[in-house]
């Protein structure tokens, strides 16, 4: 933790370089009760690999308002994320999703399209579909609230790189 003097004119959200948010699933039988606010249930027979080649079609710069909720008038859906990576750690699949910035709404969108194609409900192609189209009758529910944690902001001063 760390706290520093920022000018008058910053503003915490729209002055981040990027954002980092992890998603988590658990294909365990039982969540351990310490585990259990942080991650939420999938199916043990999800498949990551097809999470993943669905998550190729995120990174880059384009609109991705399907994925937000109604943007104010005048507002751009247009977002650049940088990656979206699905990994195995025993039981879970996580996702890490780092942007620019994310609309409200975007990456439990993101994830609930990603835990449908892992459990084999929707195409992996569903969500080129979505970005493709902005067709949001394709978009499955949000992924629950419970699964998602910020991980890390980085604004201008800082050590941009954050390669993980």
């Amino acid at each position: 933790m760390e706290a520093r003097p920022v000018a008058d004119t910053f503003l915490v959200r729209k002055d981040a370089v990027w954002k980092e948010y992890l998603y988590r699933w658990s294909r365990a039988v039982v969540i351990p009760p310490k585990d259990s606010p942080f991650v939420t249930e999938i199916a043990p027979f999800a498949d990551p690999e097809l999470m993943r080649r669905a998550a190729d079609a995120l990174p880059g710069r384009r609109d991705f308002s399907v994925f937000g909720v109604k943007l104010p008038k005048g507002e751009t859906g247009e977002r650049r994320v940088h990656f979206v990576r699905v990994e195995e750690k025993g039981d879970e699949i996580r996702a890490l999703v780092r942007g620019d910035a994310f609309l409200r709404g975007m990456v439990r969108s993101i994830c609930g399209v990603l835990e449908k194609v892992g459990r084999g409900v929707v195409p992996v192609s569903r969500m080129e579909e979505l970005l493709r189209t902005g067709n949001r009758d394709l978009l499955p529910s949000k992924a629950a609230a419970k699964g998602l944690t910020l991980l890390k902001v980085v604004y201008r001063g800082e050590d941009e790189s954050g390669d993980r």
